[in-house]
C-alpha cells in the first residue's frame, strides 16, 4: 500500500508541475505555482516567488520558508531515499541555475537570508547545512562526498564515496567558483575567496570585517 501512494505522490507531483512549470509572469505563474504547490511539498511559506522554468523532484520532501525566491533554471532533486530532505529557510535567494541533488539519505540545509548565486551546485550523498545570512557566489560547489579511488584494479565508479558532513557558518562569504568538499567546518564571519578549494582546511582565509589576509 505505501509503495501505490508513493507512486500516486510522483504522478501527480508530475502532472502539476508539468502543468504550471512554464506559466509566465509573477501575478499569475508565482501565485498559481505557490498554491498548487502546496498540494505536494512539504512546506511552502507566505509570498514565496517562484519563477518559470524552475524544475522540483521529489517535491514531498522538499521545504520552502517565507518570502524565499527561487529563480528560472534552478533544479532542486530531493529524490532518491525515504529520508532525503532539502529545507529552505525564509528570505532564501536561489538564482538561476542553481543546482541541489540530495541523491542518498541527506539532508540539506539553507538557513535564513542566505544567497546562492548563479549556477551554484549543491550535492550528497552526506548532509549539508548553511548559516544564516551567508553568500555564496556563483558557479560555487558544494559537495559533501568523495570518491574512492584506493584500488588500481576496479573503475573509479565502482569504488562508491566518502560521505561526511559540511557545516558553513552563519555570516560567511563564499566567492567566485570556490568548491567546498567533505569533512570541511566554516568559521562564522569569514570569507573564502576563489583559490579556497576542497580540503585546504581555512587556507586562504580573510576577516569579513578588515578583509585582511591570514593563513593557516
Amino acid at each position: 500500500m505505501n509503495n501505490i501512494n508513493n507512486k500516486l505522490q510522483h504522478y501527480l507531483e508530475i502532472l502539476i508541475i508539468t502543468l504550471l512549470v512554464g506559466v509566465p509572469l509573477r501575478i499569475i505563474g508565482s501565485n498559481m505555482r505557490t498554491f498548487v504547490y502546496r498540494l505536494i511539498f512539504t512546506k511552502i511559506g507566505h509570498k514565496v516567488y517562484i519563477q518559470d522554468g524552475v524544475e522540483f523532484i521529489g517535491a514531498q520532501n522538499i521545504e520552502i520558508g517565507d518570502y524565499a525566491g527561487i529563480y528560472r533554471g534552478a533544479h532542486i532533486d530531493a529524490s532518491g531515499h525515504d529520508n532525503n530532505r532539502i529545507s529552505l529557510g525564509a528570505e532564501v535567494q536561489i538564482k538561476q541555475g542553481v543546482t541541489f541533488q540530495a541523491l542518498n539519505d541527506t539532508q540539506i540545509w539553507i538557513d535564513r537570508g542566505v544567497l546562492l548565486g548563479p549556477y551554484v551546485s549543491i550535492a550528497g550523498p552526506g548532509n549539508i547545512k548553511i548559516g544564516k545570512s551567508c553568500m555564496i557566489a556563483a558557479k560555487s560547489g558544494i559537495y559533501a562526498n568523495n570518491h574512492i579511488f584506493s584500488d588500481l584494479t576496479i573503475d573509479i565508479a565502482l569504488q562508491g564515496v566518502t560521505r561526511k558532513g559540511i557545516v558553513i557558518e552563519d555570516d560567511c562569504w563564499l566567492g567566485h567558483a570556490v568548491t567546498v568538499r567533505i569533512g570541511s567546518d566554516y568559521w562564522k564571519r569569514k570569507c573564502y575567496w576563489r583559490w579556497f578549494s576542497s580540503n585546504k582546511r581555512y587556507s586562504s582565509l580573510l576577516s569579513c570585517s578588515r578583509c585582511t589576509s591570514k593563513s593557516n
